[in-house]
């Protein structure tokens, strides 16, 4: 994480200012085949996803599964440290190459803006990505959160 923080300190929105267009590292991932299968199970059954994998010869992961290991590192390595109020959206979601048994993803978030909404939060812009072990873009996503502003 670039901004140098305790355990224990929470972030607000001013305090993101100085972290524009600073990539911050989100550590990494390993994907099974058990773990693929098992969420698609629950969330996108697909045949590619628990069955042969169709054309990829071999099971594949889910969108929503590199999605959910992409949000799991933001969230552990950076913005549970904000005080967030909530989500507004997730947009320009693009999957760029198959996840396989056997990947590691590793997640990098940049902070684009901070925009102030009022006296009591300001909307924070981010743009993030998965790479995976052969340094390949797997996914990236712009999403937008409201953070709270320091109380004056």
């Amino acid at each position: 994480m670039v901004t140098d923080i305790c355990e224990d300190e929470t972030l607000y929105a001013e305090d993101l200012v100085s972290d524009i267009e600073k990539v911050q590292s989100l550590g990494s991932y390993a994907i099974s085949e058990e773990s693929i299968r098992g969420f698609a199970m629950q969330w996108d059954p697909l045949p590619i996803h628990i069955g042969d994998g169709g054309h990829f010869n071999r099971v594949v992961a889910s969108g929503l599964q590199t999605f959910a290991v992409y949000h799991r590192l933001a969230v552990k390595s950076v913005i549970r440290y904000w005080a967030v109020v909530a989500g507004r959206s997730v947009r320009d979601l693009n999957f760029y190459r198959p996840v396989f048994p056997g990947d590691v993803l590793t997640g990098f978030l940049t902070v684009n803006a901070v925009t102030p909404k009022g006296d009591e939060r300001a909307q924070v812009t981010l743009t993030g990505r998965l790479d995976n072990q052969c340094q390949k873009l797997v996914l990236s996503v712009t999403n937008e959160t409201y953070v709270k502003n320091r109380a004056n």
